[in-house]
């Protein structure tokens, strides 16, 4: 069976008020079924251990080093959100030890391989998580939810993210809901996959070598040419009390 577990893409991000701001940066990530998780180890990747890949459970969701199906499963429970069906995880893997996940991205299906669910987990530099749950996404092509979680210190906590789906890409738009325009928006976009093996991972290390520190880098870097730019400061607010937040339209 062949595991298209291993993608290559590009992400965009452009700022959009009060002036243009934007960047293109090319990545790597892994989208996989976390009942499988045992078969995504082998001699480059490891689990809650070092080696060239690894992933940590204690990167996800409430901290704990419990396992991730019991951790994801649980969040969707106590939502009232029943899966049948697989969960997958869209993420960057942490690189020699290292690793920073701007946002990660879970998918759960029913049985039937019906999408019931998506919830995207947001982490910021000052080690803040939250997580926005949607759900019934069949039935719409855009989903808006309320700005609860500070991510930049460059925007403000107020307005509406609208999320967008398909098969190849997610785009997420900061609407200042004023006037209905963006502030911002970002895209990441699935460019090819490959068959996941030890042998393509070697081969993603030479191509991305430092990208988990590269991704850390950039958003620093970004943030300076912004403050060069003059771009309002707002300091980091006190996180929301409640961790989850759902979609506005049904």
């Amino acid at each position: 069976m062949v595991k298209d577990w291993l993608f290559e893409g590009r992400v965009f991000h452009e700022r959009l008020k009060p002036f243009n701001h934007k960047f293109v940066y090319s990545l790597f990530f892994l989208r996989f079924p976390i009942s499988k998780l045992k078969e995504l180890e082998n001699r480059f990747l490891s689990f809650d251990k070092f080696n060239l890949f690894s992933f940590y459970s204690k990167d996800y969701l409430d901290g704990s080093e419990r396992p991730l199906e019991e951790k994801i499963r649980e969040v969707l429970i106590n939502e009232g959100i029943s899966v049948s069906g697989e969960i997958y995880l869209q993420t960057l893997p942490r690189l020699l030890g290292y690793g920073f996940n701007p946002v990660s991205f879970w998918f759960a299906y029913d049985k039937e391989e019906k999408l019931l669910a998506i919830m995207s987990e947001v982490n910021n530099t000052f080690g803040d998580r939250h997580y926005y749950l949607f759900q019934n996404f069949s039935d719409y092509k855009k989903i808006t939810t309320k700005k609860v979680f500070h991510v930049s210190p460059f925007f403000d906590i107020k307005g509406d993210y609208q999320f967008s789906f398909n098969s190849k890409s997610v785009t997420i738009n900061y609407i200042d809901t004023d006037v209905g325009d963006s502030f911002f928006t970002s895209t990441l976009v699935e460019d090819s996959k490959l068959e996941y093996s030890s042998r393509n991972l070697l081969k993603i290390f030479f191509k991305y070598p430092f990208m988990s520190f590269m991704v850390m880098f950039r958003i620093h870097w970004q943030a300076l040419r912004l403050f060069i730019k003059k771009a309002q400061f707002y300091k980091r607010p006190t996180p929301p009390k409640d961790l989850l937040t759902k979609e506005i339209n049904r």
